[in-house]
């Protein structure tokens, strides 16, 4: 008797696993800190704070914002342009961030703290704040300011944010048609 067999034999060989881990990712506590309002020329705002951590992170996580902002790890001092962290296997744990505006200059700056590490999206905190002075302002006028009746002359106030000028003005620039005694405040 003969007997047929139909088995079939299947042999695996060469099996590859590959682990594929979360994608680096950083979190903030907020997008954006409330503007610093009007500070002093050559001084510092109050401190604001908020919250960055991250995780599955490989490479560090660099903090970074331009002049006239500063960011620090702690409150009252080390404040600077740049921070780094460095993760422990992956991580950054939730650490306070601190942030304050020292304008150089007058006028309204915006800008924002960058987020960065390898393979993260980058991440921003929006920052703003408005630089005055509490100097009188400077008066430029564009002509001689002895003039006939019916002429004027363009008197010019150094750049701000908002203007009052004593005869109510609120430009940059006003025409003195009449003789008097012009001032200006300037935010």
């Amino acid at each position: 008797a003969s007997t047929t067999s139909n088995a079939q034999a299947l042999g695996i060989d060469n099996v590859v696993v590959t682990a594929v881990g979360a994608a680096p990712l950083i979190t903030l506590s907020t997008n954006s800190i409330a503007d610093f309002g009007s500070v002093q020329v050559s001084s510092s705002s109050a401190e604001a704070f908020y919250t960055v951590e991250g995780s599955d992170l490989t490479d560090t996580l660099h903090l970074s914002v331009p002049a006239p902002f500063e960011i620090s790890l702690s409150s009252g001092s080390g404040f600077g342009n740049s921070l780094y962290l460095l993760p422990s296997l992956g991580f950054v744990a939730n650490t306070t961030i601190y942030a304050r505006f020292s304008p150089t200059s007058n006028g309204f700056v915006s800008d924002s703290i960058s987020h960065t590490s390898a393979g993260a999206t980058t991440k921003k905190v929006g920052l703003s704040g408005t630089g005055s002075s509490c100097s009188a302002p400077n008066i430029t006028a564009g002509g001689p300011t002895t003039f006939c009746l019916g002429d004027s002359v363009l008197l010019t106030a150094d750049p701000g944010v908002s203007y009052l000028w004593s005869n109510g003005e609120t430009t940059p620039s006003i025409y003195a048609k009449i003789t008097d005694n012009y001032t200006v405040a300037v935010t």
